[in-house]
């Protein structure tokens, strides 16, 4: 029976569990549609009319959310999206639980009405799956991983299945042994936690979880494993494990040793020996300034999280693998050349594949069951500069050119792959020298090894080594081919044989009939059907006029038309012929002229007509909308007039951007087409030489080639050593790196060395085909332990609020009824869960866990009239708090009375604890609300504003001030709203520092850096203490927080009880690069004072009489344009244009342009600047320069003739100093505040750049949805 997909519509609990009394099934066919029945969702929108939210959360739900055409339209809107989810969770009353039709409605109503209010949302993947083939409704998998290295790569591939599904992962690496621990099944050492945690590393910044969801992996190690002090400082290093969050798992045993100034013992998790001791203070320092940093690694306080499973007995609580697609070609080691991986795992068995051995030469090593290693796993397709490409998963290692191995997700354009290249050549051509046969063989070589080497040698070889366990000795033994086909490398093909022994053999069978030519007449070219062909073709055989015929007489014929006496007699004869026949010839063309017109009509729904005999099409004009006729050849034509055409296109963002997107692609281009020439050049040398060439060999041949030798320029390579890095993996630069959709993965594990060679792709060198392999590492699988998974949903506090006598109030009623719908909600989804693996499916079915958290508490609050960080504002969360676990828990206490108790429940505590029993082991988790929170328009979980005002990026770079609506409405109410203060306000984020804003007002509406981190704290800790899971929060400091401040938050989360914490410091990482105060202003911009008074104008310097200078010729859409640069001691003194059409507007504007330019010059502006004025800017008809370069406009040219001018100075005026391009820019401003505060730093969203902020321990985005969690 196939665990993953419920077969039979019987209860899902009971399968293999005690779920107590039997329900009885209503068969799903019969009563129960898939999908919801149409006159019931359009009664439903009509009865509750559309969800009340954003165009923003509007725009992230379309883009994330709803369900997509193949060209990504939206098919569905908000509405029937929450129709879709409330009705297919609902199916789960009817399916497992015997429940009428009419009831099921009912309760797909109730959760449609709580959802489509906004009062409650589930996690992301339940709104992306429910009632969809992908069905997977968790929102986080905890996978634990065991010390094998079967195990670990277990766990990678079952990550990547839980990423594909939509769910988020966590791991505890505390059961690895450490680094340097001896292996004795191999003799070897153990490369320890840190090392596998990069196989892991497969989620945060490009995978999107089916389809539409990034993924999320949060990895800790014991505080107390030998290798925590390196797992501390892992992610010290910007570029490693970017797509984890790390935690330490503190114990008890350490805090203590902490507060008592003691060491603590260090186990290694394999042997469970003390390896040593280390002072706990020193760790803790380390852990503490490694937040400070980057915000990395947080606290988890494992002893205190277990105290509080609910099922002990069962396991501890504890916190994707890379692949390639089944039509992948492998380089196989069995004579076969290339074999997809599917074939492989299709046949089942072992096979012998090329890999690349300790030195980067070729080998051949076995690979072990290559097998399916996932299912539907998101694919990335890596695209090479020869125009091939691979489809593997996302975190497929890659071996670089020199030797290191990059994920593909990781990869950029430009990176050089490690190459093993398969050419079919003769012992003749490879060995110029040798006395060898023409006979062709299959040679090999790497980007490491340069040298050919024989193929069917490497294969031999093998298959002795795994017979005898010894190697081959080329001086004595030869491979013998029992065909005589070089290329025949079948190992069954292949003997090994004595030198003497195989001399002889080949003496004896060259003799009579034994002659390869007699015995194999296929080889032998004049039985070649091809070249008997090219034999009569040749010399005309059985051909009565050849193509050199069919030449001969067209040559004269053009010969004879050249003689004036024969064209002047051809002429006059056919126009004798027409003035006698003139009727006839008028009659035949306009029945021509009838028949084209019928041919068009039939070719065409628009309406043709005849004008005279031309056929001609009526359009309308896409501006004006006027009615116009063109010839059939110009239907086409879209606009009545030039005028049209050029409004039409002066308005559209769109045609303007693909114009200056062709100006560099065409530059690009340039420059790839260059570089292209220079590796070729070199890769041929490298080639005849067998070693890389010397740069004068190069330029040499360069100069035979007529290609430009020059390096350091912008079309070429900028040193020789980066030229030869890249001949060294020629074809086999990164281009792009895409998305691909989805697809069944494979994989096997390759002794010894652990990679293999997959591509296949076809080439030549020197005339010889040959065949590019990429080598890439190996990964494997083995069984896990049982997994829990967890669903999540929000209840939305802002919404709570009820109204009285002009006084807001919590309406309880309101909430309670909210979380026992919602309760029930999330039970069905653990029914409802296509979970990805059977271990999964058992696990959670055997715990029912959900987690019921809130949103909108900062918004509440705003509403009630409290600050966050007030004694109120704390009494308020317990109480909140207290009163949601209550009723949650009630709400799980009546399920069980309706649907017996979570089937784990008898080995749980709750029976010793006693009371009624309960439906799921847990109910409350304050989770990451992510973007579930910006669809409810609320604030994220239990965190307070981040800032009150934003400045989001929209089209061409401009920028919106978006305000939070509960401060813009109270601005407005109290008349104190305006453009200017909410623009000021969008620079600093807080009202700290802006005038004129009523106390009350500042008091109430403060923000996450207005807050104390111990407030933050305190707030978390208030909440946790009626949470029976863990509280997601972000604990922000101020970029000049010290580290004493971060100290001393982690030792007051402990002493408050908490399960856990993380900080953030503002700035403290490098990929923050927006500030408020400055949109898209770099990072580490030093501030520059304002200088008082008013700058002096400048006076451009004097005409000499003399000046020396160019002129260079440009081809524009107006002429030929001719640009004059004189430059004096100084540099470039002065440009003139003419056009090579004297008058018109583009003459005239043309030497304005040069008379401005001039201008500029001599007052000492930089040629640098005014290039980048007038380099870009287009007019409506673009012209393609003499050089190949498109010249989008006169202004355009000017600006190319002064950047040719600065490239080849020093070639037309040698012994000049060389003129400065453009000065050096000046230091961006910081935004002004007062002394001793520091602006908020925020980074920038990956996907539309606006800003972010950090909350719930992840980063997001209001603009767009981005959220990484």
């Amino acid at each position: 029976m196939d665990l993953n997909v419920p077969a039979t519509p019987t209860s899902p609990a009971s399968a293999g569990l005690n779920d107590g009394p039997a329900r009885a099934a209503r068969p799903a066919g019969k009563t129960l549609h898939d999908h919801p029945p149409q006159a019931w969702a359009e009664a439903l929108l009509r009865k509750y009319g559309p969800m009340p939210v954003s165009e923003n959360a509007r725009t992230v739900l379309e883009r994330r959310y709803l369900k997509k055409g193949m060209k990504g339209d939206p098919l569905e809107t908000p509405e029937e999206m929450t129709c879709r989810v409330a009705y297919n969770i609902a199916l789960a009353e009817g399916l497992y639980y015997g429940a009428l039709p009419e009831v099921v409605l009912r309760w797909a109503e109730a959760f449609y009405a709580m959802m489509l209010r906004l009062d409650f949302l589930p996690n992301s993947p339940t709104l992306m799956n429910a009632g969809r083939e992908l069905q997977q409704l968790s929102a986080c998998f905890v996978l634990p991983v065991e010390d094998s290295m079967e195990s670990i790569f277990e766990a990678v591939k079952n990550t990547a299945l839980i990423h594909k599904s939509g769910g988020g992962t966590g791991f505890s690496f505390s059961r690895l042994r450490p680094h340097a621990d001896v292996v004795r099944s191999t003799k070897g050492v153990s490369s320890g936690p840190i090392s596998f945690m990069t196989v892991f590393d497969a989620a945060t910044e490009t995978i999107k979880q089916g389809g539409t969801r990034r993924g999320a992996n949060m990895g800790i190690l014991r505080v107390d494993h030998p290798d925590i002090l390196d797992f501390i400082t892992c992610k010290s290093q910007t570029n490693r494990l970017n797509n984890f969050n790390i935690s330490v798992a503190l114990t008890e045993e350490f805090m203590k040793a902490v507060e008592n100034g003691e060491e603590y013992s260090l186990v290694n998790p394999h042997s469970r020996e003390v390896t040593g001791r280390l002072p706990a203070r020193e760790v803790f320092e380390r852990i503490v300034d490694s937040s400070w940093k980057n915000g990395e690694p947080g606290m988890i306080f494992i002893d205190r999280i277990n105290r509080d499973n609910p099922t002990p007995r069962i396991g501890a609580i504890e916190s994707t693998n890379p692949c390639v697609t089944g039509d992948t070609l492998v380089a196989v080691g069995d004579g076969r050349g290339a074999v997809p991986i599917r074939q492989l795992a299709e046949e089942g068995k072992d096979t012998p594949v090329f890999c690349r051995n300790g030195s980067g030469r070729p080998t051949v090593r076995m690979m072990r069951n290559p097998r399916v290693t996932g299912h539907g796993m998101p694919i990335l397709k890596v695209v090479l500069d020869d125009g091939n490409a691979l489809r593997v998963t996302e975190n497929h290692r890659f071996v670089l050119s020199d030797g290191s191995a990059r994920e593909a997700k990781d990869l950029v354009p430009g990176d050089s792959l490690g190459l093993m290249t398969r050419r079919t050549s003769s012992f003749r051509k490879i060995l110029p020298h040798s006395s060898g046969s023409p006979q062709p063989y299959r040679w090999v070589s790497t980007t490491d090894d340069l040298k050919w080497g024989l193929e069917h040698r490497l294969i031999a070889n093998f298959r002795y080594r795994q017979q005898t366990g010894k190697t081959l000795d080329w001086h004595r033994q030869i491979v013998h081919h029992r065909d005589y086909d070089g290329l025949n490398n079948d190992t069954a093909n292949l003997v090994v044989m004595a030198k003497e022994e195989h001399d002889r053999l080949h003496s004896e069978d060259r003799k009579g009939e034994k002659n390869p030519m007699r015995r194999f007449p296929e080889k032998n070219w004049m039985n070649d059907p091809a070249k008997q062909q090219e034999s009569r073709m040749k010399h005309h055989v059985g051909a009565i006029r050849g193509e050199e015929t069919k030449e001969r007489i067209g040559s004269a014929t053009t010969l004879r038309f050249h003689d004036e006496g024969f064209r002047s007699r051809h002429v006059a004869a056919v126009k004798t012929a027409m003035v006698e026949h003139r009727d006839s010839f008028l009659e035949a063309i306009h029945a021509r002229a009838h028949g084209n017109l019928e041919e068009c009509q039939r070719a065409t729904d628009l309406n043709c007509v005849l004008d005279g005999n031309v056929v001609m099409v009526d359009r309308n004009c896409e501006h004006c909308g006027a009615t116009f006729a063109v010839e059939w050849s110009r239907r086409e034509q879209s606009f009545c007039t030039r005028s049209c055409y050029l409004a039409w296109h002066n308005g559209n963002s769109v045609i303007r951007r693909k114009i200056s997107d062709g100006v560099h692609s065409a530059y690009a281009a340039k420059a790839e087409k260059t570089r292209r020439q220079q590796v070729e050049c070199l890769v041929d040398l490298k080639f005849e030489s067998g070693r890389t060439p010397l740069k004068k060999e190069w330029e040499n041949r360069c100069a035979e080639k007529r290609i430009p030798k020059r390096l350091g320029t912008e079309f070429g390579f900028p040193t020789f050593q980066s030229l030869k890095e890249a001949a060294q993996t020629f074809n086999h630069r990164v281009v792009k790196v895409v998305r691909d959709g989805v697809e069944d993965v494979y994989n096997g594990t390759v002794d010894d060395f652990h990679n293999f060679y997959v591509g296949h792709f076809p080439g030549e060198i020197d005339g010889d085909a040959c065949h590019h392999y990429i080598n890439v590492f190996q990964c494997g699988e083995q069984p896990l332990l049982p997994y829990e998974s967890c669903n999540l949903g929000s209840i939305n506090l802002a919404n709570m609020i009820a109204t009285q006598d002009g006084h807001a109030r919590i309406d309880y009623d309101k909430l309670k009824a909210t979380v026992q719908t919602a309760i029930r909600f999330l039970d069905d989804v653990i029914d409802m869960n296509n979970y990805p693996l059977a271990e999964i499916r058992h696990m959670t079915m055997g715990n029912r866990k959900i987690g019921l958290g809130v949103m909108g508490f900062a918004d509440m609050l705003i509403a009630l009239g409290i600050p966050y960080d007030s004694d109120e504002a704390l009494a308020m969360a317990q109480e909140l708090m207290s009163f949601v676990q209550e009723e949650s828990g009630a709400a799980s206490c009546n399920l069980a009375r309706e649907r017996g108790p979570f089937p784990n429940y008898d080995v749980s505590v709750f029976p010793e604890r006693g009371g009624a029993k309960r439906r799921n082991a847990t109910t409350t988790t304050i989770a990451p609300t992510g973007t579930i929170s910006i669809i409810a328009g609320v604030s994220s979980g239990i965190e307070p504003i981040f800032a009150l005002s934003y400045t989001r990026n929209v089209m061409d770079n401009d920028h919106l001030v978006e305000v939070h609506p509960l401060f813009d409405a109270e601005m407005r109410r109290r008349g104190l709203y305006s453009v200017e203060r909410m623009t000021e306000l969008s620079k600093v984020g807080t009202l700290r520092h802006l005038e004129g804003i009523p106390e009350d007002v500042a008091r109430v509406y403060v923000t996450a850096h207005d807050i104390s981190p111990e407030a933050h704290l305190r707030m978390q800790a208030a909440f946790q203490k009626y949470t029976e899971n863990a509280v997601s929060k972000t604990v922000n400091f101020s970029a000049d927080a010290t580290r004493d401040d971060i100290r001393k938050v982690f030792v007051l989360a402990y002493r408050l009880g908490c399960k856990g914490v993380t900080v953030y410091r503002d700035k403290s990482r490098d990929e923050q690069v927006l500030n408020i105060g400055g949109v898209n202003a770099k990072a580490g911009a030093q501030e520059q004072e304002p200088v008082p008074g008013p700058e002096p104008f400048v006076t451009p310097r004097p005409r000499p009489d003399t000046l020396i200078g160019v002129t260079k010729e440009i081809k524009t859409s107006c002429g030929k344009l001719y640009v004059t640069i004189n430059r004096d001691e100084k540099g470039i003194f002065e440009v003139f244009n003419q056009m090579g059409k004297a008058g018109g507007c583009a003459a005239s504007q043309s030497e304005a342009i040069g008379r401005l330019a001039s201008l500029a010059l001599r007052s000492g502006v930089q040629p640098g600047m005014i290039i980048k004025q007038l380099k870009g800017i287009s007019c409506h008809l673009p012209s393609w320069g003499g050089n190949g370069g498109k010249i989008l406009s006169c202004a355009d040219a000017v600006s190319k003739a002064i950047e040719w001018y600065l490239e080849n100075f020093e070639a037309m005026f040698p012994g000049f100093p060389k003129p400065v391009a453009e000065a050096a820019r000046p230091a961006a401003k910081k935004a002004s505040l007062p002394a001793g505060e520091e602006e908020i730093a925020r980074g920038a969203c990956p996907d539309c750049g606006s800003q972010v902020e950090r909350q719930e321990g992840c980063l997001k985005c209001r603009s767009c949805g981005f959220s990484e969690c």
